[in-house]
């Protein structure tokens, strides 16, 4: 997944009229790099480009009122 997937994705729900958006939350669990990568994506649509991406495991974005929420998958090591 990348950022243009991510709206494409979320335009076709805000589009559809059959889909109830009220009190939406989409929840993507993406590995490090992806999760990464869409973090600093947003920050940066959002921010100056000499600023510095804060890296948190969760974050959320709200799009036409959809929540939109990504978590960091976990690894796990035995």
């Amino acid at each position: 997944m990348n950022y243009d997937e991510l709206i494409t994705t979320v335009s076709a729900i805000i589009n559809n009229p059959e889909i109830s958006k009220e009190g939406l939350t989409l929840t993507y669990e993406l590995p490090d790099k992806i999760h990464r990568q869409i973090n600093e994506d947003f920050f940066y649509k959002i921010n100056a480009a000499n600023m510095t991406p804060v890296q948190a495991d969760v974050f959320e974005v709200e799009v036409e009122g959809i929540i939109i929420k990504f978590i960091k998958k976990q690894e796990i090591s035995l």
